[in-house]
């Protein structure tokens, strides 16, 4: 299933560590509900966004600070990201909106795909002679 929009929730104020920075906790909601399916290819991409944001953390930020989070188990339509201001989450949004269409587009790709191998092994059925 295809998600075709990303809605902004909210945010709230999240201070893990009396010694740390403030951070914000932006909420998003995918729509409609993606399935299975299309939550672990976006996992993956998540996997992947998160692993080139870990290499531009500033001395002193959080390890999770620009990273998103989405709990595919327990409610595949939320996905959750921290920041350290409030004017950081458009382009977060953005960021994430790209992983998104990124999701969608590789599942088309494999279903063009597998529309495709039906139409041939149909096309071989009728073409391969079975006589020995």
């Amino acid at each position: 299933m295809k998600v075709t929009q990303v809605k902004f929730k909210g945010a709230f104020e999240f201070q893990p560590d009396p010694n740390q920075r403030l951070e914000f906790v932006a909420s998003f909601e995918l729509r409609p509900k993606p399935d299975k399916q299309w939550s672990d290819v976006f996992d993956c991409e998540v996997e992947g966004y998160n692993a080139k944001q870990c290499g531009k953390l500033k001395k002193g930020e959080n390890i999770d600070a620009r990273q998103f989070n989405h709990d595919d188990k327990n409610a595949r339509e939320d996905v959750r990201v921290a920041c350290y201001s409030v004017g950081e989450i458009p382009s977060l949004h953005e960021d994430l909106k790209k992983l998104v269409k990124v999701t969608n587009n590789k599942l088309m790709s494999v279903a063009s795909k597998s529309v495709e191998a039906s139409k041939e092994i149909e096309r071989l059925k009728e073409i391969l002679n079975p006589e020995v």
